[in-house]
């Protein structure tokens, strides 16, 4: 969390051209008595306001913070913003980053005294809760940093920032579900995407155990469609807990993609619901000619498998092709039809295999098991 403070709102600037621009444009704002056209956001009040927040004549000063905390230099970012923060308009944004600088310099007690001013200035200032889940966290009190993150939330409904530090300190303490679940929680809302792009990130790297708790509850996913919630269905996949990603399936407030759609119905053995599918979908949306014809020989849909097979055949020679198209053909009763395919395979394994089944298939089993008995 306190990584993630360190980056909140800092400009999106770097090298020795910042100091330069920030000098050159307080003394041209001085100059003229016109305010610095700030965009740096900031919740006062509640509210999200965004304007000039420092005075001029105070910017260079706090750009100079800034830069310096940027920089692992928090007493010397503490002195700088303390110099920006003595404007007659205090504002509490400004304030929580004094605290932030004093508190990684180690004056606790001076941090908390400027949080304390700050709160008095706005009490649901999100910037002024966040350090203070900070300051809770270094005195080692957790339920106290998560009470005050969950504040900078609720300050601050359009901002991520809260949760994400939040599910931070979390993971940070031994509660990697927990954190889960409040990205998860995040990323359905309006202003998710911040917390959308965390979920996907901790997912990925969850531990098994992890990964399916923090998936158990549903609730999270109910709300709406999402990139996030697709992306957990293939980790399921992928991490063979097929059941899994069909509850977060059934959880899906829209259509699957087809291609993922088919994915989990394949791997749950639902093969009428995937042939289905397959009757409604083109080989484009399915992943292309061969996976169309794969995972139709799967549904028993032979029509189909055939066709896409001949249709991928076209463009390049492959023996997992003809190998389906000569599996496809024999299914249908087409056993001569399946000959030429089975001779074009190349690799010996395989091509044995599909001829055992071939003969098999013709009413000569027992030439089939001596050919498959055959080194």
């Amino acid at each position: 969390m306190i990584q993630r403070l360190a980056s909140l709102r800092r400009p999106r600037w770097n090298g020795p051209r910042i100091r330069a621009c920030a000098l050159l444009l307080c003394l041209s704002a001085a100059a003229c008595g016109g305010a610095l056209p700030d965009r740096i956001p900031r919740t006062v009040h509640g509210s999200t306001l965004r304007g000039a927040f420092v005075p001029p004549y105070a910017y260079e000063a706090y750009v100079r913070g800034e830069l310096l905390l940027a920089e692992g230099r928090p007493a010397e970012a503490a002195a700088q913003l303390e110099l920006a923060s003595t404007a007659p308009d205090e504002d509490p944004y400004l304030l929580s980053r004094l605290a932030y600088a004093q508190l990684l310099s180690g004056s606790r007690a001076e941090a908390e005294r400027t949080l304390a001013h700050a709160g008095r200035l706005d009490r649901c200032s999100e910037a002024v809760w966040l350090v203070r889940g900070a300051l809770a966290e270094r005195a080692g009190d957790l339920a106290a940093a998560r009470g005050a993150l969950e504040k900078a939330t609720r300050c601050a409904p359009h901002s991520a920032r809260g949760e994400l530090a939040l599910a931070e300190l979390l993971a940070s303490h031994g509660q990697p579900a927990a954190a889960l679940d409040v990205l998860a929680s995040a990323a359905q809302r309006p202003y998710g995407a911040p917390a959308e792009r965390a979920l996907e990130s901790s997912l990925t790297s969850a531990d098994a155990a992890t990964f399916v708790h923090a998936l158990a509850d549903l609730g999270a996913y109910r709300a709406a469609s999402s990139e996030a919630l697709e992306h957990a269905i293939r980790l399921s996949l992928q991490r063979g807990l097929p059941r899994l990603a069909l509850r977060l399936r059934e959880q899906h407030a829209a259509r699957l993609p087809p291609a993922l759609e088919a994915e989990v119905l394949v791997a749950n053995g639902l093969l009428d619901e995937l042939a289905a599918l397959i009757a409604a979908s083109d080989a484009g949306a399915l992943g292309g000619h061969e996976r169309t014809a794969e995972i139709a020989l799967q549904a028993h849909a032979y029509e189909r498998a055939e066709l896409e097979a001949t249709s991928a055949l076209s463009g390049r020679t492959s023996d997992a092709m003809h190998a389906l198209r000569a599996r496809a053909a024999l299914a249908l009763g087409h056993g001569r039809a399946a000959f030429p395919d089975v001779l074009a395979i190349h690799e010996a394994t395989l091509k044995r295999a599909v001829l055992t089944e071939a003969l098999a298939a013709l009413g000569a089993p027992a030439l089939a098991r001596e050919l498959s008995a055959a080194k």
